[in-house]
């Protein structure tokens, strides 16, 4: 019985000494909070870069958006890959709550995938001068036809109370560039701005200059332009250290594989808050924050 005993007690020391080891290795509780919170700020400081260099703002209008139904049109593409590329696109609208044109709409979003985007760019403004809105200055679309990059993308915009299609009314002129085109496929899917300050985009133009995407998959392709065409953004832009796919181009770290959980945080943000409400920056900064909070989000990538 008095073996019992003494081999119990020194049981009890042991345990007893491996809990204070035990509680000698691990952090206080006060350590524990602040690196939270470090990593809490750091976090924070991340996504405002990101969408604060990703959007293109400013203090006194609204965030440009789609608010008419998109009516994507991919041309330049074998006929397979177009309505595949249409297909991407129109998922990655109906995940991010952006409304898309029925079949037989009228072209709005535009991916031209050519070898020489300058002579097209060149012909297709020859025959539309309106082509291009010139609210920027002449030097903004100088600046868009003479790029160096891969993708160019153009934004015109306008009030939300005006009617916008005219404004590129002569992209109809595809056909007589013999560039062969897939047509959208169908999908289903405080304090306020005054009326002038609401901005909306009316079409958008994206050139593809398709001797310099070789080595992208086509799923990066796809992320990348549905990404840069449903909100107005700053390709060119320095977004810190964000896991976007706006980082396909930077040449000072690998591409990213597809959409990221950011990316596509930002877009259902954009399209989930109000273009009239004056904190909608900011809402979105906060929306972001908190989908990219959620568990397994934060280096998500694209399923498409």
């Amino acid at each position: 019985m008095r073996f019992c005993l003494v081999a119990f007690s020194a049981l009890t020391v042991l345990s007893s000494a491996g809990a204070i080891a035990a509680d000698n290795s691990s952090p206080p509780l006060d350590s524990v909070t602040v690196e939270a919170q470090r990593q809490h700020a750091t976090l924070v400081k991340q996504v405002d870069s990101f969408v604060e260099g990703a959007m293109v703002h400013y203090s006194d209008q609204s965030l440009a958006r789609w608010n008419k139904p998109v009516c994507p049109l991919v041309a330049g593409l074998p006929r397979d890959q177009g309505e595949f590329m249409l297909a991407l696109l129109s998922r990655i609208a109906a995940d991010a709550g952006i409304k898309l044109g029925a079949e037989k709409c009228t072209a709005n979003l535009f991916v031209i995938v050519t070898r020489e985007p300058e002579l097209l760019l060149k012909k297709w403004r020859g025959r539309d001068a309106r082509l291009f809105d010139d609210r920027n200055g002449l030097v903004a679309i100088r600046r868009f036809l003479n790029t160096a990059r891969p993708i160019r993308v153009w934004y015109n915009t306008g009030r939300r109370d005006l009617n916008f299609e005219s404004v590129a009314g002569g992209i109809g002129n595809l056909n007589k560039l013999n560039i062969n085109s897939a047509s959208n496929p169908g999908a289903n899917s405080r304090m306020t701005l005054g009326d002038n300050d609401l901005y909306s985009i009316s079409s958008v133009i994206i050139v593809v200059d398709s001797t310099r995407v070789k080595n992208l998959t086509f799923g990066q392709f796809a992320d990348y332009l549905g990404m840069i065409g449903f909100a107005q953004l700053r390709p060119d832009s320095d977004i810190g250290s964000a896991p976007s796919i706006l980082h396909l181009f930077a040449k000072s770290q690998a591409p990213p594989p597809a959409l990221s959980s950011w990316d596509k945080a930002l877009l259902k943000s954009l399209y989930a808050t109000s273009p009239g409400d004056s904190m909608q920056l900011l809402k979105i900064n906060r929306s972001v924050l908190e989908s990219i909070q959620t568990p397994g989000a934060a280096n998500a990538a694209s399923p498409y």
